[in-house]
């Protein structure tokens, strides 16, 4: 059975957009009494959000002599550009192992680094409060984790390419909840809500639009 649309609603007000910037609710849609809801659960826009760690060389005064726990590595604290500051550790000038990234605007990072770059298990708060923790290759979240946006709506499960993607659990405020699949940002595949007062409707989704329901 297809959902309600008071029900689909209630699932998706919630739903905000940003990764460490302005959230925005989801602008409502204007559809006829035929038309199937497309809904668009929009994660982090971590692609255009997510702050890259600038290709940094190590000025050789910002150098401890102190061991780092990174073989090859050492320790170091400097400043980039206008306000940013790395503290942790470098390897042939470059910020490799364990470190804490802080932008000027607020953002912090603190986690593993690979060749200068976001790499392995780390966190990442932003000024909003907003927080990403999980996995990153490549600067960029990918495998699993955990965003946490500023109104509390939560996000457990896949990323690639920046992008929640694979399978997933979306926990909202008002005690909604969704598990299933989810692909470039949409839900997608088998999924099931659960409302807050315990009803539970399943269904199967394409590219965000319900296809297909029963309850």
């Amino acid at each position: 059975m297809r959902y309600s649309a008071v029900v689909l609603a209630i699932m998706f007000m919630f739903v905000v957009t940003g990764c460490g910037r302005t959230e925005k609710a989801v602008p409502k849609q204007q559809k006829t009494a035929s038309e199937e809801p497309v809904v668009k659960i929009q994660p982090p826009d971590i692609e255009e959000t997510t702050v890259a760690v600038p290709p940094v060389a190590v000025p050789p005064a910002a150098v401890e002599p102190e061991a780092a726990g990174t073989p090859g590595a050492v320790k170091a604290n400097f400043h980039i550009g206008d306000g940013d500051n790395y503290i942790g550790e470098v390897v042939d000038g470059q910020m490799e192992g364990n470190g804490t990234y802080t932008w000027s605007n607020g953002d912090v990072y603190k986690g593993q680094f690979k060749a200068g770059q976001k790499h392995g298990k780390g966190v990442m708060t932003y000024a909003d409060k907003a927080v990403y923790e999980g996995c990153f290759e490549n600067d960029q979240p990918r495998g699993n984790g955990t965003y946490k946006f500023a109104d509390g709506t939560v996000y457990t499960g896949e990323f690639k390419n920046c992008l929640m993607d694979g399978q997933g659990s979306m926990n909202f405020p008002n005690g909604t909840k969704y598990v299933g699949g989810f692909k470039n940002d949409l839900m997608h595949g088998q999924g099931v809500f659960t409302t807050p007062d315990g009803n539970t409707s399943s269904g199967t989704f394409a590219e965000g639009k319900l296809v297909g329901g029963e309850k």
